[in-house]
């Protein structure tokens, strides 16, 4: 296996005697308190009736209310621009969308997850929204799990976005989830296997069709092999152990990537230990945050690749943001998600790299 070129991570340290824990603490998901479990066997309106989504989204004209000079007040019908309301409580989901811009309501959005699950025999087990509505989701599991040496289960799921907000397209992707905890590793997949740019979407500007019935089957084989690719090297990474100096490089070009530059202009040196992370001023709160959680990881005995990349998991996905609306829409939807994948595929780089 070659290595990669890792130039920051190329200071020599000596390793202690690490052993591995099974459980870091952390219980329940960052989406427990935005979804709802799903009924085995249950229809597309009885899971939407157990997920409280079983209500539509209209597509109304929007208006411009402008004062003439006489001072007179009117109102104007535009008629390039519409809103999209929930029925139930006439809630703006969105408040501009075009004229092409197609309504896919719950029901039809959950019909094409159930293409996912009738293709690739998954069980559908949670689904919710967050943002008030804008954005619905659920999670089928595939069945495709396995353990780690330190017990930690991997399971392999199937996760449904579908957004009622201009901009976003119907989405469906695969990702691990790692219990105890409900770390998500948000993965975009095409023909060319994982990492790629690309992932199943159905924009808002097409139908649904028998193609696209076909593209979901085609999805769900590359996410079986994809997970046999990750589980080898979560294994890998669970083997492999860093030294507490690397691991804090890693948490820096993850969480503070400009610390090393800020430190050289203030003559400060770059923090080495967890101890300096915590009394570094250069530092910013998140990596004090993280530094802390990785920190309480060394002194239970997690010290491996794995463990770094599981604290930064954790860190997004329990303790970081403004909350779970805020949090779970980083994480699936917006920078985190990216975040997230740089630092599993430098993990896996670190311990290739510098494991022992």
């Amino acid at each position: 296996m070659a290595k990669p070129a890792m130039n920051y991570f190329d200071v020599p340290d000596e390793l202690d005697n690490i052993a591995q824990v099974q459980d870091d603490g952390l219980t329940g998901t960052p989406w427990e308190n935005l979804g709802h479990t799903i009924p085995k066997n249950s229809t597309v309106p009885e899971m939407l009736k157990a997920a409280k989504l079983d209500w539509n989204v209209v597509r109304g004209s929007t208006t411009v209310k402008v004062s003439t000079a006489d001072g007179k007040k009117h109102t104007i019908d535009n008629p390039k621009s519409f809103a999209l309301v929930r029925d139930t409580d006439l809630s703006i989901l969105s408040p501009h969308v075009g004229p092409r811009y197609k309504v896919i309501q719950n029901e039809d959005a959950f019909n094409v997850f159930n293409e996912f699950v009738q293709a690739g025999q998954m069980t559908m087990e949670t689904a919710g929204s967050f943002s008030n509505g804008q954005h619905i989701w659920g999670l089928a599991k595939t069945g495709h799990g396995f353990e780690l040496a330190n017990g930690e289960r991997i399971e392999s799921y199937f996760l449904l976005l579908q957004s009622h907000l201009y901009g976003y397209a119907l989405k469906a992707m695969w990702t691990p989830i790692r219990f105890p905890g409900g770390f998500t590793l948000v993965q975009n997949i095409n023909k060319k296997g994982i990492g790629c740019a690309k992932t199943y979407s159905m924009s808002h500007a097409r139908e649904f069709s028998e193609a696209r019935v076909q593209d979901i089957k085609e999805v769900v084989g590359i996410a079986a092999q994809s997970m046999e690719d990750f589980r080898g090297k979560a294994e890998f990474m669970n083997e492999m152990r860093v030294s507490p100096s690397n691991a804090i490089k890693y948490l820096i070009s993850i969480f503070d990537k400009d610390l090393e530059g800020r430190c050289a202009v203030a003559k400060e040196p770059v923090p080495r230990t967890f101890a300096e992370i915590a009394s570094c001023r250069r530092a910013n709160r998140n990596l004090k945050k993280v530094g802390s959680m990785l920190d309480r990881h060394y002194r239970d005995g997690q010290g491996t690749a794995w463990g770094c990349w599981s604290t930064v998991n954790a860190a997004f996905d329990h303790e970081l943001g403004h909350g779970d609306n805020t949090r779970l829409e980083s994480i699936w939807l917006g920078k985190n998600k990216d975040t997230k994948n740089k630092g599993f595929n430098l993990a896996y780089a670190l311990a290739t790299a510098h494991g022992e």
